[in-house]
């Protein structure tokens, strides 16, 4: 429309439908106006270029792209999904439903035909973002970590030691060793850090599993002074024997290691984490905490298979229910995710 003349898109990133994109895009007439910037790491100076936002994804966990947006002060159009509705309710950004590309197309034609709205969301989403500033966050962990050094029983704030009881009364353990269990080694060996060092700092050893190799992240956790374990796992669907494996895989370890504290954090790693747990049970004094990040593909709405995405749902939820019974602590990152974990009754 005559809305769009003089607006430029701008992909920023790589993806498997990067090829497919560009074709359509060549077939639509619009290459003279749509830029492939590929891998980019100046993110600030292209929010600086940019006018609007737009994250039409299917599922989120809390975008950062968004979080990014508002911060610098970038009106956002987004899919109505669990993470990206977190951050753009009340008036924060512009909302559609998912996959409807014709209510997608109208929100930015909402946004860019309207000034005044622009400058509406862009006050809005700032008095929002301010609770995911540092100071704020920094507090939030600092609890989170005493809530599970609590919960652990061990001597906050220094975490160095256990206290457990003997029949002879309460005494001090050796310190303890943590496993922290995440499903993507990059992410675990980044975002996950400021934990894993305020653990070693306290002198514990950490220990950190994810299903795959990263010769960067590798390095990285090695020079933190972390072992890390490489667990096969097949990160989405049902897949029984590799389950059934890297279950099994984190039995031995936490009982060969003797672990005493774990976090575990996404949906597989999260279930089978807490079932490790309860089969090791000999282990006396482990705690297993929980922090969901979001709760994976089978929880969205697939039109293409939805008998086979309903199956697998009903199967995740069921392990979720199993395996949340021996948690000691679960953590939200999403309030959409403590609804539905409330409303299917995937906890105890």
């Amino acid at each position: 429309t005559t809305a769009w003349n003089d607006w430029h898109i701008i992909f920023a990133g790589e993806g498997r439908a990067l090829e497919q994109t560009k074709h359509l895009v060549h077939e639509l007439g619009l290459a003279g106006r749509t830029h492939f910037l590929g891998f980019c790491d100046d993110i600030a100076g292209l929010l600086r270029e940019s006018n609007v936002t737009a994250l039409p994804s299917e599922r989120e966990g809390l975008p950062r792209a968004i979080m990014e947006s508002m911060a610098a002060g970038v009106p956002v159009v987004g899919a109505d999904s669990r993470g990206i509705r977190d951050l753009l309710s009340d008036h924060c950004g512009v909302l559609h439903p998912v996959g409807d590309i014709e209510k997608l197309r109208v929100a930015l034609e909402r946004v860019i035909y309207s000034p005044a709205l622009r400058a509406c969301l862009t006050a809005n989403s700032a008095d929002r973002i301010k609770a995911y500033e540092l100071r704020p966050l920094l507090e939030l962990h600092q609890r989170l970590y005493e809530i599970v050094a609590f919960a652990s029983q061990i001597n906050a704030p220094a975490l160095h030691a256990v206290v457990a009881e003997s029949p002879t009364g309460p005494r001090v353990a050796a310190p303890e060793k943590v496993l922290v269990i995440g499903a993507a080694l990059g992410s675990l060996a980044v975002i996950r850090s400021p934990v894993i060092r305020d653990f070693r700092a306290a002198g514990l050893e950490v220990l950190t599993v994810a299903s795959d190799r990263d010769a960067h992240a590798e390095a990285t956790l090695r020079a933190m002074g972390i072992r890390y374990i490489h667990i096969p796992m097949a990160r989405t669907g049902i897949a029984p024997v590799t389950d059934g494996l890297y279950c099994l895989r984190l039995t031995r370890l936490i009982a060969r290691e003797e672990i005493g504290l774990i976090l575990a954090y996404t949906h597989k790693p999260v279930i089978y984490a807490s079932l490790a747990k309860a089969f090791a049970r000999r282990i006396h004094h482990v705690r297993c905490f929980a922090l969901i990040t979001g709760l994976g593909y089978a929880f969205t709405d697939d039109q293409q298979n939805p008998f086979g995405k309903r199956f697998v749902r009903r199967a995740i939820s069921w392990l979720y229910r199993v395996g949340t019974a021996h948690l000691e602590g679960i953590m939200f990152q999403n309030h959409d995710d403590i609804e539905l974990f409330g409303a299917q009754a995937l906890m105890p």
